[in-house]
């Protein structure tokens, strides 16, 4: 991220890096702020951002323990706000957290919102793995046909896949009114 904004705009890199760290910042606090009035305090559907931000090892020793009193739950707050933060900033980058910054509020409703653009554009990307592409299913989350089949349908899902991955979540936000999406 630092050298893509860096490339994109003029300035120097501590300035970019100082950007990054302060747009991630006040993303990780209007999360956090608006997180329980958001989730009831139920936390769960959430969680994976955590699991995804450690690494495996850890992971998998802390699998189940996270949640259950085990862990303080403003910390486990703050971390989730902390990940989805990151993974916005870092994916959409800084100047889409500070366009997104009039109010914590807004923040904090356009992070909720790339939140349920991912998870849709997960969703279609699980829908075309599983779609019959010229006869041809293919199975889980691969990027081979069965059968080893090749050629032209082959190019295509590869091509509608990536575009799916590399822009849907900002294509879903852009369609869906960015952060006024409807319930």
């Amino acid at each position: 991220l630092l050298f893509r904004e860096f490339r994109a705009l003029p300035g120097s890199l501590p300035s970019f890096s100082e950007r990054i760290s302060g747009a991630i910042n006040r993303a990780t606090d209007a999360i956090a702020d608006d997180l329980d009035d958001r989730t009831g305090g139920d936390y769960g559907p959430l969680m994976h951002l955590v699991e995804e931000h450690m690494p495996g090892k850890l992971a998998e020793l802390s699998e189940g323990r996270l949640e259950g009193g085990r862990v303080p739950r403003e910390y486990l707050k703050r971390c989730i706000a902390s990940c989805l933060a990151s993974k916005m900033c870092y994916a959409e980058g800084v100047m889409f957290v500070e366009q997104h910054s009039s109010s914590p509020k807004h923040l904090a409703q356009t992070a909720h919102d790339y939140f349920r653009a991912e998870a849709e554009v997960h969703r279609v990307l699980k829908a075309l793995d599983a779609a019959d592409w010229g006869g041809k299913s293919r199975g889980g989350s691969g990027g081979e046909l069965e059968d080893g089949a090749e050629g032209e349908k082959s190019e295509a899902w590869k091509l509608a896949r990536q575009i799916v991955a590399d822009g849907g979540v900002r294509a879903f936000l852009d369609r869906h009114g960015g952060a006024q999406l409807k319930k």
